[in-house]
This record gives C-alpha cells, structure tokens and sequence, in this order.
C-alpha cells in the first residue's frame, strides 16, 4: 500500500493566487479567503519592497518579488492543512 500520508499534495492541487489591489502609490493589499491580509508596501526611493504577512514582514528586492513571498507564503499555509487520501479507506 502506498503511503499517502507523506505524499507531495502540491503535485496534485493548485492554490488560488492572491488579488492585488493597489490602495495607495505605493501599497498594495491582498486578502485570502479566510480573511487574512497581505501587504506589499514600496520604498518610494525604489530602494526595495516590504512584505507584510500576519506574522511579520520581509524585505523584498521588489513590489513583483515582494508579492511573489506572499503567494509563497498563502500557498504554504494552504497545502500544510491538505493531505492525500488513503487508498481503500
């Protein structure tokens, strides 16, 4: 039988991605449907991007890079609460 318990179930399923809104020139806000939020906010001397998640925030090269850590982030969070079914169960 096969182990379905440590299974990838990453290869097997898609997370929605985030949708960005741009509240002001430089921040961008997103909310998963759980109701969390997500921020993205510009240094305006483009020097670099804030993260901003639930549980803290991350420096970011940039606003694109800065949004890609938060889908990575969401999606985490997602497949950590989802595993594979067990066959003949």
């Amino acid at each position: 039988m096969t182990d379905h318990s440590k299974s990838d179930v990453s290869k097997l399923v898609m997370v929605v991605q985030l949708k960005w809104e741009e509240v002001a020139d430089t921040f961008w806000s997103a909310q998963d449907p759980f109701n969390t939020h997500y921020g993205v906010l510009a240094r305006p001397d483009g020097s670099g991007s804030w993260y901003l998640w639930p549980d803290g925030h991350t420096r970011c090269e940039n606003v694109d890079a800065a949004k890609a850590a938060a889908q990575s982030d969401f999606e985490h969070r997602i497949l950590a609460c989802i595993t594979a079914s067990k066959e003949n169960e």
